[in-house]
């Protein structure tokens, strides 16, 4: 358990009578030694010799100083115990000078640490004024004092130590301060307050720029001259600040300090006798001598071992120790810790017993004068002001302490008689502990004993078999002897105990005998369960009734077994068990072994400990499980435990995997195994490679194409040109997905051309192999020749190519596919849009296409586009109207095609091209004209060509426009054009297309027009007889709409009367006024007012009938306002109404109802 630095090249054996105090190097690579003896020597590293010695000085020389320089003399400079400085020459061999420093009166301080400069000509002291003294080497002047340093505060001065280069002097104090001083200014350069204890040796780096302090406060600090210390606000160096590493390690007081030549190491002795080596850039210690341990103890953060030699050694949960205290003299026999983890007892066979804080000074020592084999704090040691423990050894007794006003008291629990107490274990109030008959329990709250529970009968000797007790609850104790389990639980009193008995009492749930005797024996996380340290007996320890053996081999010690680990149930089931692999195991006893509980980062631990060995051991977690899995085959369940567990687990997952894909291969699962690969191969890029020629072997790479990776890592080419090539044979849709989605540069792209073009011709979806190719040109920095394809598979990006990449020369041979390929995109564009505004009549224009040609036409001459266009004669036109708007000159040659393209397919521009244009056939562009009947452009034509009066004629006759014509015959200026305009006027005096005005006011003055006047006078004339028609017939019209409009106003506003006997109207209106009187029923009216239906009155219907054609006074009320005879129609009323009278037998039904009813009268 221990590791050092062993290379070791003489060993000079009774070097000295008295301790070494002090060693150092000369010059010429000498060695001289400092001893107690009072002698100092000096010995040769080649040989090994002794070459010298200096005669024996009454007090001992603790420190030797010599010059590092190569050209200085060989002189060394010594000092004594009680201050006498020597100067030894060791070509003389003997000593040239001394200086007795203590007997100087105030001048000079008692040297306690000399230093010699590098160069030998002087050398530094220091003593118990703290101050440093620069004194000369020279023989006559030896001890001459040559300067004076002072630090800040002086202290008692422990070393001084020159730098290599002999610029700096290095001091240290009794109270942890360093100070640098320049030597040239004699000024302090720097002050340290790094440590706070006495600093004992100081050591420079070759370079002087770092020194290296060793101090009682067990630590080593490295500080650095370029990094100056932090100031405090009082303009002192703040304690602890300076240095810029640390180490510690070391349990006692470092007393001596070194850095190796390249300063990348540094040696440390302390007073816990260990030497360190130190890597100064790591910050932590290489080598380190420690002891092999006695005893265990845990805390919930350390791990605490007790040695033969008396010291306790303090572990984390890696093994690294973090110091070290001794507080014994002989082995520690037992160990408790208390549960806040601050406070360690130790007990030990030189009768004491030692309780140590690890936070603090706190400590306390018990001598018992009798050697101890147990110890136990009582639980929360550390926040209780009793400091209770109980503890107990050979002498048979177990003893409380208590910690008192005056002390503490002790108590005794156990007195003699029952042999030595071997084990002690303290819960709650409740103390347990085990001597040679049982095992015994004490409750401190009632300060009585509980119980006894007495060792098994014939049991071996308890002290070849220690005694384990353990507290599994507060009230379950687990007690392991020999070969026997117990089982013990605590219960409460029934209402029977007597005052004087405790209130508690024990009872025994289950006694086990086991096939072992127990080492060690602790509770298990599985409920009644117990994990037993199992030490296999071997056949030495024979039943009494046997026969001793009598030969010499069968006396001899048998070897032991191997120790075992065992899961056992309370009720005796053993359900785990391993055999523990320990070095020397068969030299052992089952004393010599330990099982200790513990609680870390990852969780309960148990510790098994051996004089040689140390074995950690864990409760099977999920990387057991996993194993286990894998074991039998279960692959997906592991990898879906290791998911679980995350990126924390301490399982290679890449292991498991590839075991699980090389399982899913044999059994032809390969679409599931490929799934798996990007999770299990990861950046393996060894793995992925040998899997996928794995897939290969097997005719699978299409299922494992997809989750190869690109990048992170990346394959070899080979590897990737070998799955395209098998997805050009067997999946092109795969080639060209996975040609789209990976990086070019990882395959060889001619390579891949040039088999994809060679199954090009054969193949049956050529539109995918020329994806590929167009794809593969690309990615190759060859766009031009991707360019046809892309125009083939009608690609939207190829306008950006085109012009991006300049290939303007490469759409020489196919600008019809580029136009037809626009006009389906603007196809596409028009059905996907809303439709509004869009003639879906007329076919989608290829504005872009034709614009990319027009605008190119330097690389892409215009005959070739002509002639490629002649099959689509809506293409052709689109491009020379283009052509035409650029410059009219680029397509003069196409002219007359031009008027025929434009007569076809935008006849409106047909006369702005004309008029533009001079290089059409007139007589070919009207014919043109003429088959369409295009009137404005044939009138144009029609002047070109000089027949005025035929174009004048299609004006007037076809459009019928007199400004045009007006327009026309004065741009001629021609008299005869004038004369027929005029005829044409007068042929037509009805018309209101000529306007008189208009074409006075178009005549310019000064015109001569023949006949004009006459013409004039004669529309005219036609123009009043049309005004005076006008005119009546509209006085016409407003007399017949007022009167209409007044009848229906007294219509829509005239009441309407009502029959009382029918309720229907008394006048219904006719639907034709000359149907008036014929349509009117006969209505009578009372005098009493009341008029009714005839109809409606006893013997009116046989009433005889009105005679003559004039209106009644009924009718007269109902429609007044028309003509009639008032006076004759009177007359006439009078006479119907006697003949009325004469029919009818009696009055006014109304009345009559009420007897009141007179007189009548008749309405018709």
């Amino acid at each position: 358990m221990s590791k050092c630095y062993q290379a070791e090249l003489f060993v000079y054996n009774a070097a000295h009578t008295d301790q070494i105090w002090g060693v150092e190097w000369t010059n010429s690579n000498k060695v001289i030694s400092v001893s107690a003896d009072g002698t100092a020597a000096c010995w040769d590293v080649e040989s090994g010799k002794k070459l010298h010695a200096t005669p024996a000085h009454p007090l001992g020389l603790i420190s030797a100083s010599a010059s590092s320089s190569p050209n200085s003399s060989e002189k060394v400079v010594l000092n004594s115990v009680e201050g006498t400085v020597f100067l030894w020459d060791l070509e003389s061999q003997g000593i040239v000078a001394k200086r007795e420093t203590f007997s100087r009166e105030k001048s000079e301080e008692s040297a306690f640490s000399v230093s010699m400069h590098p160069s030998g000509e002087s050398y530094a002291s220091t003593g118990n004024g703290g101050t440093a003294f620069i004194c000369s080497t020279a023989v006559d002047k030896f001890g001459e004092v040559q300067g004076r340093l002072t630090p800040t505060r002086a202290k008692f001065g422990m070393c001084v130590k020159h730098s290599p280069d002999g610029k700096y002097l290095a001091l240290s104090s009794e109270n942890g301060q360093l100070s640098i001083f320049d030597l040239a200014t004699e000024q302090v350069l720097v002050t340290y307050a790094s440590h706070a204890m006495c600093v004992r040796n100081l050591a420079w780096s070759s370079d002087s720029q770092l020194l290296l302090s060793a101090s009682d406060d067990k630590r080593l600090l490295l500080h650095d001259l370029r990094v100056p210390p932090p100031i405090s606000q009082g303009g002192h160096p703040r304690l602890g600040a300076g240095a810029v590493a640390a180490f510690s390690g070391h349990s006692s007081w470092v007393l001596s300090a070194s850095l190796n030549s390249d300063g990348k190491l540094a040696a440390s002795g302390s007073a816990d006798k260990n030497v360190r080596v130190w890597d100064i850039g790591a910050r932590k210690s290489l080598a380190v001598q420690q002891h092999a341990g006695e005893v265990w103890a845990m805390s919930d953060s350390v791990i605490l071992l007790g040695t033969h030699n008396g010291i306790v050694h303090i572990l984390d949960f890696n093994g690294t120790r973090q110091r070290s205290y001794r507080p014994h003299t002989a082995t520690i026999t037992d160990m408790s810790v208390d549960t806040t983890g601050d406070f360690v007892a130790t007990a030990s066979i030189d009768g004491q017993v030692v309780i140590h804080s690890l936070s603090t000074p706190e400590a306390y020592v018990f001598n018992l004068k009798r050697p101890m084999r147990t110890v136990t704090l009582e639980p929360g040691f550390g926040h209780r002001g009793s400091r209770a423990f109980v503890c107990g050894g050979l002498a048979g007794t177990l003893v409380l302490h208590e910690k008192g006003w005056l002390g503490h008291k002790e108590t005794t629990l156990h007195s003699g008689g029952e042999g030595p107490v071997w084990a002690s274990a303290w819960r709650t109030t409740l103390i347990a502990w085990a001597c040679d008959t049982g095992v015994r329990l004490y409750d401190t709250s009632s300060t009585t004993r509980v119980a006894y529970l007495d060792r098994p009968a014939n049991s071996p000797r308890a002290d070849l078999f220690r005694c384990t007790l353990r507290w599994q609850d507060d009230v379950t104790l687990l007690i392991g002897w020999a070969d026997y389990i117990k089982v013990a639980r605590v219960r409460q009193r029934g209402e029977g105990a007597t005052t004087n008995s405790s209130t508690i009492t024990i009872e025994v749930l289950a006694v086990l005998q086991v096939d072992c005797m127990i080492a060690g024996l602790s509770p298990h996380a599985n409920a009644g369960s117990f994990l037993v340290l199992a030490y296999i007996t071997p056949d030495t320890f024979a039943d009494a009734d046997d026969a001793p053996p009598t030969t010499r081999e069968a006396q001899r010690r048998r070897e032991a077994h191997r120790p075992e680990l065992r899961l056992i149930s309370r009720a005796g089931e053993e359900h785990a068990s391993d055999a523990l692999s320990i070095t020397g195991y068969h030299l052992y006893g089952c004393n010599d072994y330990a099982l200790v509980e513990g609680a870390g980062p990852l969780g309960t631990f148990w510790i098994v400990l051996s004089p040689q060995a140390l074995i950690i051991a864990r409760p099977r977690d999920v990387k057991d499980h996993i194993e286990w899995l894998v074991q039998r085959k279960r692959y997906e369940e592991a990898l879906e435990v290791l998911e679980d567990m995350g990126p924390q687990g301490q399982v290679d997952a890449s292991i498991i995997g590839q075991k699980y894909l090389q399982h899913l291969v044999d059994d032809g699962e390969y679409d599931k195994a490929a799934h798996l690969t990007p999770k299990v191969l990861a950046t393996n890029a060894v793995a992925w490679e040998r899997w996928i020629f794995t897939f290969a072997g097997k005719n699978q790479l299409g299922s494992i194409a997809p989750f190869v990776p690109t990048h992170d890592p990346q394959l070899g080419h080979v590897v990737y040109e070998m799955i395209l090539g098998h997805m050009l044979v067997n999946n092109q849709e795969s080639l060209l997905r996975t040609i789209k989605s990976w990086p070019s540069s990882i395959y060889d792209i001619p390579a891949v051309i040039v088999a994809v073009k060679a199954a090009l011709d054969n193949a049956s979806k050529k539109h995918v192999l020329m994806e590929c190719l167009s794809e593969l040109y690309i990615a190759n920095h060859q766009p031009g020749k991707a360019l046809p394809y892309l125009l083939r598979l009608r690609r939207p990006n190829v306008f950006d190519l085109i012009r991006e990449h300049n290939l303007f020369t490469a759409l020489r041979d196919d600008a019809l596919l580029l136009v037809e390929f626009d006009q389906e995109l603007e196809e596409k564009r028009r059905s996907q849009g809303d439709g509004e505004g869009v003639d879906f009549t007329k076919p989608a224009v290829p504005r872009t296409a034709i614009q990319l040609l027009v605008e190119n036409t330097h690389a892409i001459p215009i005959n070739r586009v002509v002639q490629q266009l002649q099959s689509n004669r809506f293409f052709l036109y689109l491009y020379l109207a283009a052509l035409f708007e650029e410059d009219p000159q680029h397509a003069s040659e196409y002219a007359d095609v031009q008027v025929e393209l434009f007569a076809q397919f935008a006849p409106d521009r047909l006369i702005e091209f004309l008029r533009a244009s001079s290089y059409y056939n007139l007589e070919v562009a009207f014919t043109i004209c003429d088959k369409r009947d295009l009137v404005p452009e044939q009138v144009f034509l029609l002047g070109r060509m000089g027949d005025n009066k035929r174009a004048l004629n299609l004006i007037i006759e076809r459009l019928a426009d007199v400004n045009r014509a007006i327009d026309f015959a004065r741009e001629q200026n021609d008299d005869d054009l004038w004369e027929d305009l005029f005829k044409y006027s007068e042929t037509r005096p009805g018309s209101t297309e000529i306007d008189p005005i208009r074409l006075i006011r178009r005549i310019k003055n000064g015109l001569e027009i023949p006949g004009l006047k006459d013409a004039l006078i004669t529309i005219l004339q036609d123009f009043n007889l049309q005004i005076s028609l006008l005119e009546g017939c509209q006085t016409i019209l407003l007399g017949d709409g007022a009167s209409l409009q007044e009848r229906l106003h007294l219509a829509q506003t005239g009441a309407a009367a009502t029959c009382p006997v029918c309720d229907e109207p008394l006048f219904i209106p006719p639907p034709d006024i000359g149907t008036l009187v014929n349509h009117q029923h006969l209505v009578l009216l009372f005098l009493c007012h009341h008029a009714v239906h005839a109809g409606c009155v006893p013997g009116g219907d046989a009433l005889p009938p009105r005679q003559g054609t004039s209106l009644s006074l009924g009718t007269i009320g109902y429609y007044g306002g028309l003509d009639g005879d008032f006076t004759n129609a009177v007359s006439e009323k009078i006479t119907y109404t006697q003949e009325v009278k004469a029919q009818l037998a009696s009055g006014c039904p109304i009345c009559e109802r009420s007897d009141s009813g007179t007189g009548y009268t008749i309405s018709a």
